[in-house]
């Protein structure tokens, strides 16, 4: 939380920080972050990662990188939001000098960024000689695309044909247009990427299931359009009602949630497992 409120205060101000830090905090699957789970530290190092990149330490943020990728498979998005932010300075160049190192260590971090993704499998396949490993493939996304498999896309159009497909890409373009938007205008260009990147990326990689819930629990900046972009200076008392007033019912919804999802009993079944 102390990463994610720095990231977003930088260029937001304290009250999007703030929020952004309550929301996760009470987010419905936020209890996950108290048990031996891998979205805790997954959170920690994206929210590390997207704010080395906005301060331009492209080296350390290639550590952070390599070690995200031994936690969740989410590395390829960020590959994007090092694009983004290497077309923004580049655009800015007249005005703010890019040196060839930096240019080295931007290219070099979003190769990595794309590539590390098939990390963890790599390890295992070596370490296992080759034989099939529970979790080996845990987040191999040329093992789902290959199997001809394309997440959400793939269920909807299974289960209710082209109209689903059609759905969710508008979906997806509905996400790039407020990333783009005056809705995110203070955010930062890492932060608004990562926004809209995120989310389309569990479109084509996940599946449809209760775990969506957790995922989502890196998506963080998608609860911050509730109070949208106010001057950074500004501390809005209306929206910090309605963020209050939306906090307290996240924290209601802990309830089924962790009785049915987080505690698993014999009574709970495969269907609810987190």
């Amino acid at each position: 939380m102390v990463v994610m409120f720095a990231l977003v205060e930088r260029t937001a101000g304290r009250f999007a920080a703030t929020v952004a830090g309550l929301f996760t905090s009470c987010f419905v699957a936020a209890p996950l972050f108290q048990a031996a789970y891998s979205e805790s530290i997954s959170l920690l190092l994206v929210c590390s990662a997207l704010l080395l990149t906005a301060r331009r330490r492209y080296w350390w943020a290639l550590v952070v990188v390599v070690l995200l990728s031994l936690t969740r498979p989410v590395t390829p998005p960020l590959a994007v939001v090092v694009l983004a932010h290497a077309a923004l300075r580049l655009r800015r160049r007249d005005v703010d000098p890019v040196s060839p190192t930096e240019v080295a260590g931007m290219a070099v971090l979003a190769a990595v960024c794309a590539a590390s993704v098939s990390l963890w499998s790599t390890i295992t396949s070596v370490i296992t000689d080759g034989v099939q490993a529970t979790g080996a493939e845990r987040g191999s996304v040329s093992a789902a695309v290959g199997a001809g498999r394309f997440g959400w896309f793939t269920n909807a159009y299974e289960h209710i044909g082209w109209i689903g497909v059609v759905g969710l890409a508008l979906l997806s373009v509905l996400l790039i247009a407020v990333a783009l938007s005056p809705l995110t205008r203070t955010w930062g260009v890492e932060l608004r990427t990562w926004f809209a990147i995120y989310p389309i990326y569990l479109l084509f990689v996940a599946g449809v299931h209760t775990g969506i819930l957790r995922y989502l629990l890196l998506a963080f900046p998608l609860a911050l359009l509730m109070v949208g972009s106010p001057p950074p200076e500004a501390i809005p008392r209306r929206r910090a009602v309605v963020a209050v007033a939306i906090c307290l019912v996240s924290l209601a919804l802990h309830i089924p949630w962790v009785v049915n999802a987080l505690v698993v009993t014999p009574l709970a079944g495969k269907p609810w497992l987190p």
